[in-house]
């Protein structure tokens, strides 16, 4: 296990270096100003200042690679030829593929692919590992519930998923993720498939309730996000606990079940609960202070009660945090895995949402824990080493969100004294060399388990508690 830099290094040699990053710093450029131009005759020229605003924000973002440079050029070019000719879904379709090419998950358009701007079908799906499958849906398409999808427009979700590959930015997993936010969108799938009709779908599904196999459905539904500046996680549609802003009045496959601890309270940034005297549950959902108490203060409560009760075994769910602000959780990361009682272990709960401050969490709890800590299910959003702590900003005309990259995190090997220029500074102080961040026990999720209201995760960690405890 690699010792973290800020030990490594002499405190001479450290404060020589703090200098050296506080200067370079000092030159890196300010974020880009909101763009000021004439306002826009038409279409045509509305298009193309956003093009030129999206030329900057992308210039400015350090994560694209030298020869994605070009690319992006050839991109952004080809969108200003066909400028005015575009629709929404098209000209944001465009834009989220100029963005992506950067490869990062930090650097993409905060649009449809996040759950924004376009009407989508009143069904939301969700990936397991044997398909993709209804897990919302309006009343009228109660029958749909637990379906698993065959074919949309007569593709398959594989191919579909093949199709939107281009437009989110990131690893394989994270693109995923965000598919489904894309899938019940018909106005994108027509920007990329001319074929595929731009206000409705046609699909067709196995194991359903419907009189039909195959149907045509509208997208009579607003945007997945109730939120024009909010960003839709698809995890939140795994709990069947209803949406506070829920405008379809949409039924869930698992209501009338017992719901599974992880999806009961999927609207709480952070909470724990106590299951059997040796063993405590915490997850969180959001790393940021939303709830009456600060999340710095739960934390340091939670490792108190670990520390003072001798609690033997800790689960830490990240499985559907998206991340935040890590500082929150430094003293957390650092403190609980010591906290644990002796001969007692730490279960870090991950999978495809665990993103950005939550993949730094798990990191650094598996840093701090060694052989203590296992994570434990899918892999996760990001690899350890990424590209984020940019901005936001807003195309003046289309007023598409976009996310931009300027500072690299190495969470796996750690950032060297070479990577000063470009390396989030906060790592210098708090940063790990954690090693490879893939689940150390592999527990993919299933629709039948799923739907039979398990949680297959936490049945294994049970399990591996109980055969250390005999």
């Amino acid at each position: 296990m690699q010792t973290p830099l800020k030990v490594v290094l002499p405190l001479g040699l450290l404060s020589a270096a703090l200098g050296v990053l506080f200067f370079v710093r000092a030159l890196a450029p300010e974020p880009p100003p909101p763009m000021i131009a004439p306002i826009a005759r038409n279409r045509a020229e509305a298009q193309r200042q956003d093009l030129v605003y999206l030329g900057t924000i992308a210039a400015f973002d350090r994560s694209f690679p030298d020869e994605q440079r070009n690319a992006l050029s050839n991109d952004l070019a080809e969108l200003k030829g066909r400028a005015g000719q575009m629709n929404d879904a098209e000209f944001e379709v465009g834009v989220a593929h100029a963005l992506a090419l950067a490869g990062n998950g930090h650097t993409n358009a905060q649009g449809v692919a996040f759950g924004r701007n376009l009407p989508t079908l009143p069904l939301r799906f969700a990936w397991f590992a044997d398909g993709l499958f209804v897990v919302r849906a309006a009343p009228a398409l109660s029958c749909a519930l637990g379906a698993r999808i065959v074919s949309m427009n007569s593709r398959s979700p594989e191919d579909l998923l093949h199709m939107l590959r281009p437009l989110i930015g990131g690893t394989d997993q994270f693109a995923k993720l965000l598919s489904v936010n894309l899938l019940v969108a018909p106005a994108a799938l027509h920007a990329l498939d001319a074929s595929s009709p731009p206000d409705n779908a046609r699909i067709s599904l196995a194991q359903s309730r419907c009189a039909q196999s195959e149907f045509n459905v509208d997208a009579s539904a607003g945007p997945s996000s109730s939120s024009t500046d909010e960003n839709r996680w698809p995890t939140r549609d795994l709990s069947p606990v209803r949406e506070p802003q829920d405008r379809n009045g949409f039924q869930h496959a698992l209501d009338g079940q017992s719901t599974p601890l992880y999806l009961r309270r999927p609207d709480d940034s952070y909470w724990s609960a106590r299951l059997g005297t040796d063993l405590l549950y915490v997850q969180l959902r959001r790393i940021r202070n939303t709830g009456p108490v600060s999340l710095p203060e739960f934390a340091r409560s939670t490792v108190d009660a670990v520390e003072s009760e001798r609690i033997r075994y800790v689960v830490v769910d990240l499985r559907a945090s998206p991340g935040g602000n890590s500082n929150l959780l430094f003293s957390f990361s650092r403190r609980l895995p010591q906290a644990v009682a002796t001969g007692g272990k730490l279960f870090v709960l991950i999978g495809p949402n665990t993103f950005s401050a939550a993949i730094i969490t798990a990191a650094r709890l598996k840093y701090y824990g060694g052989a203590r800590t296992l994570l434990i299910g899918e892999d996760m959003a990001d690899s350890g080493r990424f590209w984020s702590d940019g901005g936001r900003a807003t195309l003046p005309n289309s007023h598409i969100a976009i996310s931009y990259a300027r500072y690299l995190q190495d969470w796996s090997n750690g950032c060297s004294l070479a990577e000063l220029r470009v390396c989030y500074w906060v790592e210098y102080f708090h940063g790990v060399a954690a090693g490879d961040l893939s689940p150390a026990i592999q527990v993919p999720e299933t629709s039948a388990g799923y739907f039979a209201g398990h949680d297959t995760v936490m049945e294994k960690v049970q399990k591996l508690i109980a055969s250390d405890a005999s």
